[in-house]
């Protein structure tokens, strides 16, 4: 088993985290880790899974723990958040704090303008001393430059963490917009198509209807035809008797 002593700041302070979050508050963060599929989020129960899927992410480490925070305070799970602040405040600061390399248990706290590099107070009497020609001064002379320049790295990754979050908010709420406004047109479309197919019904039912009145009144006009045919038939064989019986009456006539 492990002990608290060499177990790291970090791992203590998420196992704190843990601790303070409720199983519904692990599922709220699962869920606004688009990383994690749904899929994958139904599997996580606790804090310690989702740290684990955070880490295999590359989403939570020793330095990367502001977007856990941003997801904390969104939720508004202030006492997990503290923790959190508290150990980010601690980290930086102790990151700050450079070992030499060679000793181990010293601190940087001179720089060799010779060698161009920080040394410890052993390697001022070792390798860098006045035999050796190095110009060496304390750190504390240029600190303030070096110092600044660590803090303006630090904001620059944190202020890059921060945008990347922000691009994949804004990308979401972009590929929900899309996917609303293609549901509309679907949803137009297919307003339209049915609008469409009853005119096409109406106009097919108004032309048939055309078709049949059309066809009534040609069978009115071919029966008054037939009628008036049957008339003239009928005129025609009064008029060809007529004129029989006039030619017979004129030979009767001749004879005399």
């Amino acid at each position: 088993m492990t002990s608290s002593s060499n177990t790291s700041p970090f791992r203590l302070t998420l196992l704190r985290v843990s601790e303070v979050l409720t199983k519904e508050n692990v599922q709220d963060l699962a869920f606004l880790c688009e990383d994690i599929s749904p899929a994958r989020r139904e599997l996580i129960t606790n804090a310690r899974e989702l740290f684990a899927a955070l880490q295999g992410y590359d989403l939570l480490s020793e330095r990367k723990v502001n977007i856990l925070i941003d997801w904390l305070d969104e939720l508004r799970l202030s006492e997990a958040s503290k923790l959190l602040k508290e150990y980010r405040t601690r980290y930086q600061h102790e990151a700050s704090i450079e070992r030499c390399l060679d000793h181990e248990d010293q601190t940087m706290k001179y720089f060799c303008l010779s060698c161009v590099s920080k040394i410890c107070p052993d390697c001022l009497y070792s390798a860098h001393n006045p035999k050796t020609n190095c110009e060496v001064i304390k750190l504390s002379e240029i600190s303030d430059q070096v110092s600044k320049h660590q803090q303006n790295l630090i904001q620059e990754i944190e202020a890059a963490e921060t945008s990347s979050l922000s691009a994949k908010k804004f990308w979401k709420e972009k590929k929900d917009s899309l996917r609303k406004a293609r549901q509309y047109a679907r949803a137009k479309i297919n307003k339209d198509s049915l609008i469409l197919l009853e005119k096409a019904e109406k106009l097919k039912g108004d032309l048939k209807q055309e078709v049949d009145r059309k066809e009534v009144s040609d069978q009115k006009q071919l029966l008054e035809d037939i009628h008036k045919i049957q008339i003239l038939d009928k005129e025609l064989e009064r008029l060809a008797k007529l004129k029989k019986k006039k030619t017979k009456n004129h030979h009767m006539i001749s004879k005399r």
